[in-house]
């Protein structure tokens, strides 16, 4: 069993998007998102890369249920995770300014 689907969704992709991204054959991707096919060791790492979470979380976590944001930001790079403070400082209000 595997989240890909999931977390495919959860980033808001469409299965067409997402092999595009990664150089995938859609029909490859159907096949993991069914299970037919086992996530490899190096389809798991171009999925998590294409997906912005970890291998792990690819097969051991649902990001459409509730889990803790530290969680989320485990499976990025330092580059990622500055991306989303910045986005998060553009959308809350207050969020930018100096304590």
């Amino acid at each position: 069993m595997n989240f890909v689907k999931e977390w495919r969704e959860y980033r808001n992709l469409s299965a067409e998007a997402l092999c595009s991204r990664i150089g995938m054959a859609p029909r490859v991707l159907e096949a993991i998102e069914s299970d037919a096919v086992a996530l490899s060791p190096p389809l798991a790492s171009k999925l998590s890369d294409g997906l912005s979470c970890s291998q792990e979380q690819l097969v051991t976590m649902d990001p459409t249920t509730t889990f803790e944001t530290a969680t989320l930001l485990d499976g990025l790079s330092a580059e990622q995770k500055r991306d989303v403070l910045l986005k998060l400082q553009e959308i809350l209000p207050g969020s930018g300014d100096a304590a």
